[in-house]
């Protein structure tokens, strides 16, 4: 190669003779390294290599399952809303006749055998009674007529075979106003604990479901979040028992309370 070469670079300038020498040596060394592995350098292999990469790992199958949980169970509490209304010409004669009255029934209910810490006073009013406006002269000012004073309190009853018995005494005392009768349990925690947790198993269920008829299987869990739950109170139909009479304990059924939970659970799914 260098015999071919050297005719034509007598000719040269020494500044091209030097640079020409240098690519020459470099041209050289290439050669030799190339021959030393096994052949010439091929840059489109080289450049083929580079650009391959580790193929990236798939998006994991993420579900989505809500879990559901109905649990009954016997309530243990109950509470009872007893009311006087009376009216008076005046407010002092309202007031007067509706405490003799809610005194008379308190005492009634305590001899049913209530304690005292389980009655609390819930709502205690006194309002003036205005006449009807005049045809006459519609636009005259109010006119009032007399006074109306109510009192309501609220019974815990920790026996609720003894419901009944207590509504009874207090309507048989003056009261004239009923609010009703709702049903509870004393203590929600773990009522509320077992049914957040069958809720959750419930989802887990689903989720089995769900990935066995898509040829999966539930490989992890991604998040788990509580939802709405909680321990509804039935309220009992509220009676007007100022016209009734009672011979006996008024019948009451406790029935059950349904304690509820949801969760939402988001699973990871593998093929």
């Amino acid at each position: 190669m260098m015999t071919h070469r050297l005719p034509f670079m007598l000719g040269l300038s020494p500044r091209a003779l030097l640079i020409g020498g240098i690519v020459l040596a470099v041209a050289l060394v290439a050669g030799v390294l190339s021959a030393g592995q096994g052949g010439a350098l091929h840059p489109t292999s080289a450049g083929a290599q580079a650009q391959a990469s580790p193929t990236p790992q798939e998006t994991p199958t993420l579900l989505n399952v809500v879990g559901n949980s109905n649990q009954r169970h016997a309530p243990d509490i109950a509470t009872v809303s007893l009311g006087v209304q009376t009216t008076g010409t005046t407010a002092a004669e309202a007031s007067d006749a509706n405490n003799e009255l809610m005194t008379a029934v308190i005492a009634a209910v305590k001899a049913a055998g209530i304690e005292d810490t389980d009655i609390q006073s819930t709502s205690i009013h006194l309002t003036p009674v205005f006449a009807q406006p005049s045809r006459d002269d519609p636009n005259a000012p109010p006119t009032i007529t007399g006074y109306r004073a109510t009192n309501s309190v609220s019974v815990r009853v920790l026996v609720l075979d003894q419901v009944g018995t207590i509504i009874s005494a207090g309507l048989d005392a003056g009261a004239n106003q009923f609010g009703g009768v709702s049903f509870a349990l004393q203590d929600r925690t773990q009522p509320y604990l077992d049914a957040l947790a069958a809720a959750t198993l419930d989802a887990r269920r689903k989720a089995d479901a769900i990935a066995m008829a898509a040829g999966m299987v539930v490989s992890g869990i991604v998040e788990i979040t509580e939802q709405s739950g909680g321990i509804p109170r039935a309220l009992a139909a509220s009676v007007d028992f100022a016209e009734r009479g009672f011979g006996g304990a008024v019948p009451v059924e406790a029935g059950e309370i349904v304690v509820q939970a949801r969760v939402h659970v988001q699973f990871r799914l593998a093929a």
